[in-house]
């Protein structure tokens, strides 16, 4: 069940598409805004967003930030050849974002931005909103060792940098881009805190795209200074369909399962870091349309039932007196990933066909090899406020790599900070023996410039 059927980019056949962020609407946005707002206000009655009279902060809780990001990306000789396109890509993005809170009752993020540019697939000029988290947590229950959640809400399952084995429908944090929007699952999730080293929780997930529910009940205990959590996934398809003639989904399975564990901890300085998901299936989706929009698909949910693992483990080592850094390095084992055949038949595919939809999103290390690593050097301090970092990951069956290499200057108090990135796209194989996620760009080398301000009209603090 790694690589189930959520999300998957629906893309209009008639333009080449790479992988991209999902456009939100603005009405929607503000939908989710009055429905906070309503919601808050019938739950707890008017609350200046200011201090109390008596120096004690209110109830209410206000952080945000503001930002501008530019992406300048160098294109490939091949792309330029074959489409008479300019040497560079462009795009420029101005944001907001805001995290509201009140007391203990719930929570309202979201993110607003507008981009500009001229990027790989064309000219692009659109405003994108986003309600990242929606939730409520009533209270309910008399005892303060239960707790129940629902609305939209981030899990933030794993503990993988790099690699995420760990499927929770969520998506993952890209460590090569500087900002990314993520938004929360629609779930229910009741909590229950047995003692400090043991608690529990189980969620109702819901995936309105798919018409499909999941399931997930996770322990977390603490074991001889190691967080250990463990766990079961269960997918559950309402309705099976039959794709025939069009292009789509086969969901022959009602139900589907995964088990998965993740563990963390620390022996004296030297950091332990595991992650691993054993899934009932393997779940590969992809398909593409000819010229004419003809269906050709080359896998659908159902390509096998064989069972799939998927697991990382990670060693760091952080020191933080002078001279300061973090050293990290991750490997990653995808049982479910493609075998030279299928990256060529893929591959092929995708040179002759346009996209229909692609599940995994390629471009993202970790679904589409079998073996994988990765390193971190960061947290180097040149001087005071400012710090250097560095970044490694590569797909050993295919030679795809990404590499990237970074400057933050941060601001007093995390009031701000500025962020440099030179970011390369390249593989150390030949691409045409076995296809790596890096054949799927259009650009190999990408500059970024990231400014953000942080800012609390309440004064509170995270």
């Amino acid at each position: 069940m790694a690589n189930v059927r959520y999300p998957i980019a629906k893309i209009d056949p008639r333009i080449p598409q790479r992988p991209m962020a999902v456009v939100h609407r603005c009405a929607s946005a503000l939908r989710y805004l009055a429905f906070a707002v309503a919601l808050i206000g019938l739950t707890t009655g008017t609350a200046p967003i200011a201090k109390a009279a008596d120096g004690e902060s209110s109830d209410w809780q206000v952080w945000g930030s503001t930002g501008y990001l530019g992406n300048a990306g160098h294109l490939k000789d091949s792309v330029r050849e074959a489409e008479d396109r300019s040497t560079w890509s462009t795009t420029q993005e101005i944001f907001l974002t805001g995290d509201i809170r009140y007391g203990a009752l719930g929570k309202f993020a979201f993110d607003l931005s507008q981009a500009v540019g001229n990027v790989e697939t064309g000219v692009r000029d659109d405003f994108r909103s986003a309600a990242t988290e929606l939730y409520v947590d009533p209270p309910l229950f008399d005892s303060p060792n239960l707790s129940l959640r629902i609305g939209r809400q981030r899990l933030k399952w794993g503990v993988m940098e790099f690699f995420h084995p760990i499927d929770t429908l969520e998506k993952q944090p890209d460590p090569f881009r500087a900002r990314q929007v993520i938004e929360g699952l629609d779930a229910a999730k009741v909590a229950y805190i047995s003692s400090p080293s043991l608690s529990g929780a189980f969620l109702a997930i819901r995936d309105h795209d798919a018409d499909a529910t999941r399931f997930a009940l996770r322990l977390d205990s603490l074991v001889d200074d190691f967080d250990v959590s463990a766990g079961l996934i269960g997918y559950y398809q309402q309705e099976t369909e039959a794709r025939e003639d069009a292009p789509g989904l086969v969901a022959d399975r009602e139900m589907e399962y995964a088990l998965f564990f993740e563990t963390a901890g620390f022996v004296d300085e030297l950091g332990i870091f595991g992650e691993a998901q054993l899934s009932s299936s393997r779940n590969m989706a992809f398909a593409f349309t000819d010229e004419a929009g003809n269906a050709t698909v080359l896998s659908d949910p159902d390509f096998s039932n064989t069972p799939v693992f998927r697991g990382a483990i990670a060693l760091q080592y952080e020191r933080f007196q002078a001279p300061t850094f973090k050293i990290r390095g991750e490997y990653f084992y995808n049982s479910g990933g493609f075998d030279s055949d299928e990256s060529r038949a893929f591959h092929s595919a995708y040179q002759q066909y346009k996209p229909f939809y692609l599940y995994p999103r390629f471009g993202e290390f970790g679904w589409y090899s079998r073996h994988y690593a990765a390193f971190d050097l960061s947290n180097i301090k040149l001087a005071d406020h400012l710090k250097f970092g560095s970044k490694l990951a590569t797909a050993l069956d295919s030679g795809a790599t990404a590499f990237s290499a970074d400057l933050t200057y941060s601001f007093d108090n995390n009031n701000g900070q500025i962020f440099f990135q030179y970011a390369h796209f390249d593989s150390f194989r030949d691409s045409d023996r076995f296809p790596g996620e890096t054949d799927f760009l259009q650009s190999d080398h990408v500059l970024t410039l990231y400014l953000v301000w942080n800012f609390s009209p309440t004064s509170s603090r995270r």
